[in-house]
Parts: C-alpha cells; sequence; structure tokens
C-alpha cells in the first residue's frame, strides 16, 4: 500500500507541475494533482500491479510444476519432490509455502493451487493423486502435461514481451507529450500572458490532463487484461 501511495503521489505531482507550467496558475496546478494521484491509485496502479503479479506467478506455476515434476520421478519422494520445487518460489510464494508446512503434500499442492490460479496446475495435482494410486513411471504419465505446460509458458512469455513492448513504446509517448507541453509553455514566451488568459486555452490545457489519466487507465485495463471498472476483476487479476 505504501507504495502504491508513493507512485501515486509522485505520477500526480508530475501531473501537477506541468498543469502548473502550462497554464500558470497553481489552483489548476493543485486539482491535476489531486486528480492524477486518485487516478493513479484506484484506476492505474490496480491493473499494472495485477498484471505483473499474474505473471510473477505464471512463471513460478511453471519453475514449481517442472521443478516438482523431475523431482518426484528422480528421487518417488513427495516431500522431497515438493521442497526442491518450493526453493524457487518468490518470497510472497515461500510464505504461502511455510504456512502449508503442518499438512500433507497432497493437501499443501491443493492450497497452492489456489495461490498460482492456473488451470494447468489442477491438471498437475490430479495427476499427482493418480500416480499415488496406480504407480509406475510418472515421468511417463507426465510428459503430455509437461509438454503442454512448456509450449503454453513459451507463448505466455511471447505474449508478455509484446506487453512490454507497447508498455514502454506507451511511456515514451507520453513522456514525448510531456515535453511538448514543456515547448509550447516556453515558445509562447511574449505571447503567453495573452494566451493564457484565453478560456479556450485553460479548457483544451484541462482536457489534456484528463484525457491522459482516463488513457493510461484503459491503457493499464487493456494490458491487465482486465474488464474496464468490473468487480470481476478482482479475480481475474490472479489469473495466469
Amino acid at each position: 500500500m505504501t507504495r502504491r501511495i508513493i507512485i501515486s503521489l509522485i505520477l500526480g505531482l508530475i501531473g501537477g507541475l506541468l498543469a502548473y507550467l502550462l497554464l500558470s496558475e497553481w489552483l489548476y496546478g493543485l486539482v491535476v494533482l489531486v486528480v492524477g494521484a486518485l487516478a493513479v491509485f484506484f484506476l492505474v496502479y490496480p491493473p499494472i500491479d495485477g498484471w505483473l503479479k499474474s505473471s510473477r506467478r505464471a512463471e513460478e506455476c511453471f519453475r514449481f510444476v517442472n521443478s516438482f515434476i523431475v523431482s518426484y520421478a528422480v528421487s518417488e519422494n513427495p516431500e522431497e519432490a515438493y521442497s526442491a520445487a518450493a526453493l524457487g518460489l518468490s518470497e510472497e510464494g515461500k510464505e504461502q509455502a511455510e504456512s502449508l508446512v503442518n499438512l500433507g503434500v497432497e493437501e499443501r499442492l491443493s492450497s497452492l493451487g489456489e495461490y498460482f490460479q492456473a488451470p494447468y496446475f489442477r491438471m498437475f495435482t490430479s495427476l499427482y493423486l493418480f500416480q499415488l494410486e496406480q504407480g509406475g513411471r510418472f515421468l511417463d504419465k507426465a510428459e503430455p502435461l509437461l509438454h503442454e505446460i512448456n509450449q503454453g509458458y513459451e507463448d505466455l512469455q511471447l505474449r508478455e514481451k509484446e506487453k512490454r513492448k507497447h508498455l514502454v513504446g506507451w511511456a515514451a509517448m507520453w513522456g514525448l507529450s510531456a515535453l511538448i507541453i514543456v515547448f509550447v509553455r516556453f515558445a509562447l514566451n511574449n505571447n503567453y500572458a495573452s494566451v493564457s488568459a484565453s478560456t479556450a486555452y485553460v479548457v483544451i490545457g484541462l482536457l489534456y490532463f484528463a484525457l491522459a489519466y482516463l488513457g493510461c487507465a484503459f491503457f493499464a485495463y487493456r494490458l491487465a487484461e482486465w474488464k474496464f471498472l468490473k468487480k470481476e476483476n478482482s479475480g481475474e487479476k490472479e489469473k495466469v
């Protein structure tokens, strides 16, 4: 929460300073600062954070399942396989895993499924339970699933790479837009006093910031593949 507040205030402050520079009125700058900070806090930060968390958990899940399958195929010891797989978890994942230490491996895997929220993780746990009942070579049973997981992970990595490219391009575009504002302000020079007194100039200036914040919110939701301002997003942000 602290990080969310700090980022919201910093981005809101940048918008406020640009508004003050463009309009030369501290009240406008303050309004843009407050609106911008609130927009980032409630509309921009949550989907971006959800997207990054989902991407991280997808990678965690991929490593965990692969490590568990390989370790269990070699040792045939569920505890050793679970411990080896848990080593690749993030701090948040390790905390989740440690909270389940008093449960059996089956229960731990089931509970971790709620953390990962990956459809193939349920297939993995079902395969593991089937292995406990039937025995035999676990790697033979798991090979089709491993192939599917690896293919899905490669596809996910390509999609995430494209998203990051779009994010960099979007940030560069708005950074350039901010530089244009600075250029316009100083390019007006001696004519600025008369131009800034125009109501149309003020309205257009404020509309620019309103559209900028709204555009950033829409982009963040598209990036996270959330539905804009829908309650289902609280669950969607955990999908991988």
